[in-house]
């Protein structure tokens, strides 16, 4: 069958391998879509422990094939989303290959969704834990800096939570028209003069600030649109060695909280449920579909300058 192997820090390749065959505690998945996340990037660069070589991709569903002779919630023929939560991606082989075996329990049937939208529960499911650890008090003012498939998430879910408006700021006018769209209530473009703008707005602040970006730069601006009493939740992933500088006395005068969130706590099953009402909008997050074999091409698209949402890779060219 054919997978995406990070063979070492910055090498990859689209290669072949034998199907893996289930454990009697595991079912195996024939993978129909796979998305692309910036954790990705940082396990190519060796980011999150050099788990070299491995099959990348954390974010995916598919349907179930041949089930372990222990398994006795899932028959073949079930469509499911994946729990990531046994290292699928990161150090076991994930989603980027045409088979994948994973435990029963990270196997969570997702009803009438497709198959796109069962590959981004993992994402939803993240946006969720983030929004839940920092809180949304109802007639919060939000901010999301950040308008990427996880930033638009966010303000997503940040709205249905009680919000009592929702802004989004970024450099491309695409992810800022998507924002609207999806119910920003404010867009702020970002390549100028953006704390002016957005104090201009807000003079006082915003209650909650949430960083999509996973950039220091951004993120150590943060609290200069957070108003006194409120909260800054850094949900982006920066590298391991990356530095912000903050101000002791500003977060101790203005009783400011800094909030940090990793990946989906205990929010997947309910992730699942959520997605099933279609009360957050899945489907339009997502930007290009890329059969596995043009892995090189979508992962060349999500680091270039293009303005890109989720990238969706499919097996056998199947979207």
């Amino acid at each position: 069958m054919q997978a995406v192997f990070f063979d070492a820090i910055d090498t990859l390749r689209v290669g072949t391998t034998e199907i893996p065959e289930q454990g009697d505690d595991e079912v195996l998945l024939k993978v129909h879509s796979a998305g692309i996340c910036g954790t990705d990037l940082h396990i190519l660069k060796g980011e999150y422990g050099g788990y070299f070589p491995i099959i990348p991709g954390h974010e995916f569903s598919g349907e179930v094939i041949e089930v372990g002779k222990k398994v006795t919630r899932l028959v073949p023929g079930d469509r499911v989303a994946v729990h990531p939560g046994a290292g699928y991606g990161v150090w076991a082989p994930g989603g980027f290959e045409d088979y994948a075996k994973v435990r029963e329990e990270n196997a969570f049937k997702i009803g009438h969704l497709t198959y796109d939208e069962g590959a981004l529960v993992e994402p939803l499911a993240c946006a969720i834990n983030g929004i839940d650890t920092v809180g949304v008090n109802l007639g919060d003012e939000v901010l999301v800096v950040g308008g990427g498939p996880i930033g638009l998430l966010l303000m997503q879910v940040a709205k249905l939570a009680g919000a009592r408006s929702v802004a989004v700021a970024d450099i491309a006018a695409e992810k800022l028209t998507k924002a609207k769209e999806l119910g920003a209530d404010e867009v702020f473009d970002a390549r100028d003069n953006l704390k002016e703008k957005l104090l201009e707005a807000h003079p006082d602040g915003f209650h909650l600030t949430v960083d999509a970006t996973g950039n220091p730069i951004a993120q150590e601006q943060m609290l200069d649109f957070t108003q006194s009493g409120g909260r800054f939740l850094l949900f982006g992933v920066a590298a391991p060695d990356a530095r912000m500088t903050v101000k002791p006395f500003d977060i101790f005068f203005r009783e400011l909280k800094i909030v940090g969130v990793h990946a989906f706590g205990d929010k997947f099953e309910r992730a699942v449920e959520f997605a099933k009402s279609r009360r957050v909008n899945l489907a339009e997050i997502i930007s290009h579909h890329f059969p596995l074999a043009q892995f090189h091409e979508a992962l060349d698209l999500t680091r270039g300058p293009e303005p890109s949402l989720k990238i969706l890779m499919h097996p056998d060219g199947d979207a």
